[in-house]
């Protein structure tokens, strides 16, 4: 893969574990961590907002990539819920630590310019903690 081309299995596992790059840092931050962490844990190890970190964490969850646990904070980990996509996790991480530009050319071929277009008018809540 180090030549710029991936195997269509790890493509499609990369497609079925991380949708962004935010999604591909969180990825690689909890395969190295293993713990539960918050996404402002998180954003602030890897220098990103923790609302983007927390839109790819729920995003992930939803895939069942995650387990969620709800304390002072939500709180996240990586744990597949089934082999299948334990193994689509094991390829994506292989793969992003080999050769972390070819996941990311992926990643970002398999977004469409409507799904771009759709996701800048997306409607979120606002953020009330800066006064």
């Amino acid at each position: 893969m180090t030549d710029g081309r991936m195997a269509p299995e790890t493509r499609r596992a990369v497609a079925a574990c991380v949708r962004s790059v935010e999604e591909l840092e969180v990825l690689l931050f909890l395969a190295r961590d293993r713990r539960y962490c918050s996404a402002d844990t998180i954003g602030a190890a890897l220098g990103l907002p923790a609302r983007a970190v927390g839109a790819a964490l729920e995003s992930m969850a939803s895939r069942n990539l995650l387990d969620v646990r709800i304390a002072e904070a939500v709180l996240y980990k990586l744990d597949p819920a089934s082999k299948a996509s334990a193994a689509f996790v094991e390829l994506t991480l292989d793969a992003a630590w080999r050769d972390r530009t070819t996941v990311l050319k992926a990643i970002l071929s398999g977004r469409s310019a409507a799904q771009d277009f759709a996701d800048a008018f997306r409607v979120t809540k606002k953020d009330t903690s800066n006064g």
